[in-house]
């Protein structure tokens, strides 16, 4: 029982820390005019042996309403079909 409450303890230390405001985030480099959407991310799919859905899962990835320059996408195709692979090189991602 004292192991469990630790654990939830823990978690709620965590949780709570999460929620406090922190003022002091390196103002002194950030733009006045920074949204949120000029950050780039990256969309990574590991795919093995994934023929069937694959080509569906990268095209609903390039399908976001984000900038188009500012993320990537990236297929992880291990074991695929060539027919899939090839329709993969066709799309705009980074297959490897």
């Amino acid at each position: 029982m004292i192991y469990f409450a630790w654990a939830v303890a823990y978690q709620l230390i965590f949780a709570a820390a999460s929620k406090l405001k922190n003022d002091n985030k390196n103002t002194a480099n950030a733009t006045p005019n920074t949204n949120e959407k000029d950050r780039s991310f990256s969309v990574i799919i590991p795919a093995y042996k994934e023929d069937a859905v694959i080509l569906e899962t990268a095209r609903e990835a390039l399908n976001q309403e984000y900038d188009q320059d500012l993320f990537e996408v990236f297929v992880l195709a291990d074991q695929l079909k060539p027919a899939t692979m090839n329709a993969l090189a066709a799309m705009p991602i980074q297959l490897i």
